[in-house]
């Protein structure tokens, strides 16, 4: 072989092995639709290409190309790949990840106005001594948060934050991990959360005191999941009172007492022989015994909810919608007793609510 044909094939083998790149401008094209029959979810990391994930899972590099709708070997980090698994098992729809949404403050709190935003596709960076932009952020006692909305397969899935300062993670509204007014060189913490299928919000804090200033996430599905809920679910006994009608009205048709206020009916009722399938509202009431501090209240509803304390609505999205989340501002919460009271109503189709705090 000439030299002109070995190097031709040099470059050609470097194509195949190319490992990944951080920049989502390279990112493979996907096909109109994938081929598998059942999914691991991996998500990658800077260092590894096809070839290597296809040793790691004993499959082959054109079974990953396949299943993810793949047009090139060119892939980058945070993109999540289905490996096809011989066993079988239904299609899942791969995750889709929004890019995060970066924001500065010159301040440890971030209190006020960020003074600069961003995106980007993944948290990972290390700035060293200096500033993300030194034009606008200052070096030291500057503070970040980077938030997103993503869809996620169902199961137990495992977070690991590296941060040199501190940092905290909250996933739909719960504070998952908490190491904020760390102060010292890199730490690295591993949270494993079941999280449910769908659109789940996340939020990671990160500050800077003094020194070298870097911080990551990367996270993986591990597992099945055990269905327990995340961290700080709160438990009644609640009173649920329903109503055939949307707006609480009248007196109740069914009554009873549940554990927490964590429901899915789909197309169904809360209880088929009295309550409508649709149409339908409900109202929980329970006293609930908090410590002295600063809670967030989280709801999460298809179609309207209300949240109040001891009277004070602190969530109202009294509409109809798709299932979403949604968070509360702070709420000072005096230690003792306090009457917590959830309203609900279902219009059409699909019905479920959840809503449970955390203190911050």
């Amino acid at each position: 072989m000439n030299g002109f044909k070995r190097g031709l094939a040099g470059l050609c083998v470097a194509a195949v092995m190319l490992s990944v790149t951080a920049s989502p401008a390279l990112a493979a094209p996907y096909q109109s639709g994938m081929q598998a029959s059942g999914c691991v979810y991996y998500t990658i990391v800077p260092g590894d290409w096809l070839s290597k994930i296809a040793i790691r899972y004993a499959t082959s590099v054109s079974a990953l190309m396949r299943a993810n709708g793949l047009v090139s070997t060119l892939i980058f980090p945070g993109r999540v790949l289905c490996v096809p698994q011989a066993n079988g098992g239904p299609v899942i729809t791969p995750p889709t990840f929004n890019p995060w949404r970066v924001q500065y403050w010159n301040n440890l709190t971030q209190a006020g106005d960020a003074v600069y935003e961003t995106t980007t596709p993944v948290v990972n960076f290390n700035w060293g001594f200096g500033s993300p932009n030194p034009a606008v952020v200052v070096a030291d006692g500057f503070s970040v948060r980077f938030t997103r909305t993503a869809f996620f397969v169902g199961g137990r899935w495992r977070f690991t934050v590296t941060a040199d300062d501190g940092a905290r993670l909250f996933i739909n509204g719960v504070k998952v991990l908490d190491n904020y007014t760390y102060v010292g060189p890199a730490a690295t913490q591993t949270v494993d959360v079941d999280l449910p299928s769908g659109s789940n919000t996340f939020q990671l804090d990160y500050v800077e005191q003094i020194g070298v200033a870097s911080v990551s996430l990367g996270y993986g599905r591990i597992g099945a999941g055990t269905g327990a809920p995340l961290p700080g679910l709160s438990s009644g006994p609640w009173l649920a009172e329903y109503f055939n009608n949307p707006s609480l009205t009248g007196t109740p048709v069914f009554s009873t007492n549940v554990p927490h206020v964590r429901f899915n009916w789909g197309y169904g009722s809360p209880n088929a022989n009295v309550v409508f399938a649709d149409g339908f509202s409900a109202r929980f009431s329970s006293r609930q015994t908090f410590a002295a501090g600063t809670y967030r209240f989280v709801a999460r509803s298809d179609d309207g909810v209300r949240v109040y304390i001891d009277g004070n609505r602190v969530i109202d999205e009294w509409r109809d919608q798709s299932y979403r989340t949604f968070i509360s501002g702070d709420v000072a919460v005096a230690a003792g007793d306090h009457d917590i009271r959830v309203e609900y109503y279902d219009n059409t189709q699909l019905a479920a609510v959840q809503v449970y705090w955390e203190q911050r």
